[in-house]
């Protein structure tokens, strides 16, 4: 048998052409061709070239593998050949056979042929012989194609479909690396795992390796190797999506993060520098790594579970952290569904610890709690209890100091006890208690629980303990140590000190020493006596010989014990006296008051003072001389240094012994002389404020310090130009109340006035002579008085000062019009009380006028109830109207005019065709409804429907209604509706209105509904038993529910028919919102990237008229995230982050570019939800 070659060469083909035969189970690609019995030496070739024009980057290591076959035919189907392709870069393989294999015998050989990675390819493949005659065709990897040679040398079918060998799928989701924009499949597209260095646009060549485990980033599951999948790092905690398993457009992207095509996670930052958290050792930048916060579990600083250093299944993520199954594959979240409740949160509040900055909420920073400064605030634990400061909000209040006690060391008879409750410490800390122990460092294992402790040689420790935070100064270190020992023969003179009958000993003069022996102790022991010691702890080498006669000085008293020779605790058992000895000096100033020549002077008018020298004594002792002071008794303190010019008041005389230095019976004897001002009178009395405003000093109004009061000589005018005498300021008088003034003035006949001004801003003065002199307002609007006469003194001048009214009152709110329905918050200023003719009582309102309506609010202050102005503002309500006309019937086939109006200038009209005239030509083919909906230039629309019958189209219509989430209500019919994410929705399709939603109103058993869904799905039903086949139902509506639904039906009969409805997305959806509620939306319409103001009121409370109000003493911190969807239901903006606090709040919303349209803005809180209808410009 002669045995020829066949000669293939290969060229490249984009993986776009052959994705579905990447499989390894697919049949492997064949050629069938037959061998020519003509020729004894014939070579074939195949070629592939790189003659397309589609683009394909390919990976390192794939291949192309073909396999041919040939077996025994005959000739037939002779064609001329066609035009040769080639191209650069063949590959020629040799394959030989053997020429008339024996009867049906097939020859197979296969070939694999490298593919260069980073080329752009398209398949093309020839069959030719070697030789100058050629014949060649394109395939672009069809199942099959025709591969006919002139001159008998190949005929007949050749079938062929190619495959790759050995192509790549890291994470198994069916979609090979080369088209797969996420190997790893953990949502972050590859293209953002590796920064591309090498400008190739090649993830596998030069790969980032980010925690250099051997696994570039795009194909690991951990790029930061903290234990922490990157899908979970990635996402904001709150609004965290699990992966779905679903790629509809096999991109290698979840679809549940292919929201806007192929953009994939936006990566987290949180601490906002060096890079995204799934690359961040330390996300939240506090020195503490994420590889302890995420697995520290019982928050004492150290990680549950550490790298095992071994990864089985090769995804990036260590053995440690894939649970129980350590070969799962790309399981990207692990058992991670809800990282808000399964990652540690040691505060509890709105972040897990490792993106919390301040772990335990106690207002320091995590990284500011390592008290030792070593960068590592886990090992810092003040208060001992296990858990780390920054972990810990309740931290010691100790420090390191240990307890300075009053003894460190005791004794006694072993039979007898000692209360270590006895012993305290002179520098006990505010709030602690001393705690004693029976070892060091101090815990609770060691202390004693009681403190009565026999005499035995041991040691005990005591520290301080603060029961609040249950915690030892020192962390349990700082310890004084006491000393208990026990004496062979028992010392009787016990431990406490002596309870003396006094503690200061004078001698008795004329004696020069004192006698301690006249000192007694109510506590002295049943063996022993008072023994006396120049210093403490008593001994034999301080010990006082004769204490009956001692000098000045401190003496210590201890109870003494003369066998065995002791001293009442160990001679710290001992209580201090002080001896003064008295010189014993006679004062000559005698105890008798002086006898004074006059006991009173009046000062005239003018005078300011008088001479006190000029008063004789006569009976001053030899020796002695008078002396002035301004009390009794007399001390230095309160003599007066020059008695030659005092003024009025009460002065004391008393004789002083000048050489011995003292007073007459000891300053006792003095004698009254007064000054008196007999041609003076006082003017003056009281400023207040007249809260109520009567003109009268009621209880409860107060006086006002600070008013400036002037005294002036009146002038020729009376009250005005006169010259100013004097000026003081209002100040509390003797007893402490403010708000007195006074002069004094000469007792005259000239006529005087007086100017209140400097008053407190926003005060007037009260009306004038409204009653009692002693109690009314004496000045005019002015604060001027009329003139007098001071004759004698006159307390009765008094000034009133009430609020002034000027409130200011107004109210504010955004634009200048609504549309009907539209809600605007009206906000009334100028006080702090409120009451509106809707019978709301607080500053700001909510109002839906359907119709223009004026708002009126009466604006008054409670410090100044008689003072309310009313205010009102009008609240223009623009609606638009249209109307589509009435429902019209047609014959199948005619074509008909429907015209809308009116329409203004600046209206935009749009129909349910797309259109956008007023009048459209319609031709439909079944019974239709066209809804037509108009924009005015304010942005208020209408909206209206008209339906055209058709005959012959079973004269069915269509319904759709929605049933609010956890509400029992009864559905309502529509043409077209809005409903919220999460509600239950039905269509129905029936011929009588009345019988829209009842089950048993028209039977169609025996018809076939096709109801095409907005997503692609075709749901037919026809169920011969069903009567209500011509209804669809969903639960729980998703983003894909929202759209257009196209119905068609066939009756029994063969009546067919097609309509179709639409579902929009409400801009009117709260779940769950306590009291929380989403105010205006402004500017509506908005611009396409501009910026909308939200008006939101978070935290409130509900008054009983259904009025929120705000929470004023709340500061609660809550995060809210904001999405933008269409009305289509399809979400266009992902969730944007805001941190706020609770009350009443706007936040600025920042647009992006998108199309002019109706969109929805959702907000999602802690708890609750809500939307907002805008539209875009």
């Amino acid at each position: 048998m002669k045995m020829k070659k066949l000669m293939l060469g290969l060229f490249l083909a984009p993986v776009l052409l052959w994705a579905q035969a990447y499989e390894p189970a697919l049949s492997d690609p064949t050629i069938e061709a037959m061998s020519d019995p003509n020729s004894d030496m014939v070579s074939y070739g195949f070629m592939f070239s790189n003659k397309g024009s589609e683009a394909l980057s390919v990976e390192a290591n794939d291949s192309l593998k073909v396999t041919i076959t040939l077996s025994r035919s005959q000739l037939a189907n002779m064609v001329q050949p066609a035009q040769a392709i080639t191209g650069e870069g063949k590959s020629m393989f040799d394959w030989s056979y053997y020429e008339n294999p024996t009867g049906d015998d097939m020859v197979t050989g296969v070939l694999v042929a490298p593919i260069p990675a980073g080329g752009a390819y398209d398949l093309k493949m020839e069959v030719k012989p070697k030789s100058t005659e050629r014949i060649g065709f394109a395939a672009n990897i069809q199942p099959s194609f025709m591969a006919n040679m002139k001159g008998n040398m190949l005929e007949n079918d050749a079938v062929a479909t190619f495959g790759k060998a050995n192509a790549t799928d890291t994470d198994g989701d069916g979609v090979p690396n080369e088209t797969d924009i996420d190997d790893d499949n953990d949502g972050i597209l590859d293209t953002t795992e590796d920064p591309n260095t090498d400008g190739d646009n090649d993830p596998a060549t030069n790969a980032l390796d980010s925690d250099a485990d051997g696994v570039p980033d795009y194909l690991d599951l951990d790029s930061d190797n903290d234990g922490l999948p990157d899908n979970i790092e990635g996402q904001p905690t709150a609004v965290y999506t699990p992966p779905s398993g679903i790629d509809a457009n096999s991109d290698g992207l979840d679809d549940v993060y292919d929201f806007v095509l192929n953009t994939g996670i936006a990566p987290v930052n949180t601490d906002g520098a060096d890079v995204p958290d799934y690359l961040d050792s330390d996300s939240d930048n506090d020195t503490v790594p994420d590889a302890i916060e995420v697995h520290d579990a019982d928050f004492d600083g150290v990680a549950d579970i550490s790298s095992s250093g071994s990864d089985t299944d090769n995804d990036g993520l260590d053995d440690a952290f894939e649970g129980s199954d350590t070969n799962d594959g790309f399981d990207v979240n692990e058992a991670y569904t809800d990282p808000s409740n399964q990652l540690p949160n040691s505060d509890g509040e709105d972040e897990v610890n490792y993106r919390d900055i301040d772990d335990d909420n106690d207002g320091i920073n995590s990284q500011d709690e390592d008290t030792n400064g070593n960068t590592d605030p886990s090992d810092d634990d003040t208060n001992g209890n296990g858990t780390p400061n920054y972990l810990d909000s309740d931290t010691c209040s100790l420090n390191e100091v240990a307890p300075n006690l009053t003894k460190t060391n005791i004794n006694g008879c072993p039979e007898d006890t000692h209360d270590l409750a006895d012993i305290t410490s002179t520098n006990l800390p505010s709030g602690a208690v001393l705690s004693w122990h029976t070892a060091t460092p101090a815990t609770s294992e060691n202390r004693i629980e009681s403190t009565v402790i026999p005499y035995r040689t041991e040691n005990y420790y005591a520290i301080f303990y603060d029961s609040e935070n249950d915690c030892y100064s020192g962390g349990g270190t700082a310890t004084t140590i006491l000393t208990v020992a026990t004496v062979g023969a028992c010392c009787q003179a016990g431990e406490e000190a002596p309870n003396l009958s006094q503690t200061q000993l004078v001698n008795a003069c004329p004696e020069t020493t004192a006698d301690l022996t006249t000192i007694t102790a109510d506590n002295l022991p049943s063996r022993g006596s008072i023994s006396w010691h120049t210093a403490t702890p008593a001994s034999i080498d301080n010990f006082v010989e004769d204490p009956r006669t001692v000098g000045s000085g401190t003496y210590y008293a201890a109870f003494y014990d003369p066998f065995p020779s002791c001293f009442s605790g160990f001679g710290t058992g001992t209580t201090a006296v002080t001896v003064t000895i008295d010189s014993c000096v006679v004062c000559n100033a005698g105890e008798t008051a002086p006898q004074l020549s006059q006991n009173q002077f009046n000062l005239d008018c003018g005078e300011t003072s008088v001479d006190l020298t000029t008063v004789s004594v006569n009976n001053l002792p030899n020796a002695t001389i008078l002396s002035w002071h301004t009390a009794t008794p007399a001390t230095n303190d309160n003599k007066i240094d020059n008695p030659k010019t005092v003024t009025e008041g009460d002065y004391y005389a008393v004789v002083y012994d000048t050489v011995n230095d003292c007073y007459g019976n000891d300053g006792m004897a003095t004698s009254l002389v007064e000054v008196k001002n007999t041609g003076r009178v006082v003017i003056g009395d009281y400023v207040w404020e007249d809260r109520n405003g009567n003109g009268q000093q009621d209880v409860g109004e107060n006086g006002l310090n600070g008013v400036r009061v002037r005294l002036y000589e009146c002038s020729d005018e009376g009250n005005g130009n006169g010259v100013e005498i004097g000026s003081t300021v209002t100040t509390d008088n003797a007893t402490g109340a403010p708000g007195y003034y006074r002069f004094e003035v000469c007792s005259s006949t000239k006529l005087y006035y007086l100017v209140f001004d400097n008053i407190p801003e926003g005060y007037e003065f009260t009306d004038t002579n409204l009653g009692n002199d002693a109690t009314d307002s004496d000045t005019n609007i002015l604060g001027i008085t009329d003139c007098f006469n001071p004759i004698e003194s006159n307390l009765t001048l008094d000034a009133g000062l009430r609020l002034s009214c000027e409130l200011q009152a107004q109210i504010k709110c955004q634009g200048e019009f609504i549309c009907p329905g539209d809600t605007v918050t009206l906000t009334a200023s100028g006080g702090n009380t409120f009451l509106w003719n809707t019978g709301e009582n607080t500053a700001s309102i909510q109002v839906s006028p359907t119709v223009t309506t004026t708002y009126s609010v009466l604006v008054s202050h409670t410090d100044n109830p008689i003072c309310e102005e009313m205010v009102t503002m009008e609240i223009e309500v623009k609606p638009a109207e249209i109307n589509a006309g009435p429902d019209v019937s047609i014959s199948l086939g005619e074509t008909i005019n429907l015209t809308a109006g009116p329409v203004n200038t600046g209206d935009s009209i749009l129909w349910s065709t797309g259109e956008t005239t007023s009048t459209i030509s319609v031709q439909p083919s079944q019974t239709t409804a066209y809804t037509v909906t108009k924009t005015t230039e304010n942005g208020c629309t209408a909206q209206d429907q008209v339906v055209v019958n058709v005959d012959g189209d079973c004269g069915l219509q269509s319904g759709m209604a929605v049933l609010p989430r956890d509400q029992e209500t009864g559905y309502q019919p529509a043409t077209a509706m809005e409903a919220c994410l999460g509600e239950d929705f039905h269509i129905w399709m029936f011929a009588q209105l009345q019988h829209l939603g009842d089950p048993n109103g028209e039977d169609y058993s025996n018809w076939t509904f096709r109801f095409r869904l907005p997503n692609g799905t075709t749901v037919v039903q026809n169920d011969p038993e069903n009567v209500q086949n011509n209804l669809y139902c969903k639960e729980k509506m998703t983003e894909e529910d929202f759209g257009t639904y196209q119905i068609g039906w066939e009756s029994p009969e063969g009546c067919t028919g097609n309509t179709s409805v639409t579902l929009t997305l409400s801009g009117e959806c709260t779940t769950e919102n306590n009291g929380t509620a989403v105010g205006s939306l402004y500017p509506n319409p908005a611009s396409s990237g501009g910026v909308v103001t939200m008006e939101l009121l978070l935290g409130s409370q509900t008054h009983a008229n259904g009025v929120p109000l705000v929470n004023s003493s709340s500061k609660t911190r809550e995060t809210l995230w904001l999405s933008l969807y269409s009305v289509e239901g399809k979400l266009i903006t992902p969730a944007q982050k805001y941190l706020v606090y609770q009350g009443h709040i706007t936040i600025d919303y920042q647009l992006a570019p998108v199309a002019p349209g109706k969109y929805v803005i959702r907000v999602i809180g802690n708890g609750w939800a809500d939307s907002k209808r805008l539209i875009v410009k």
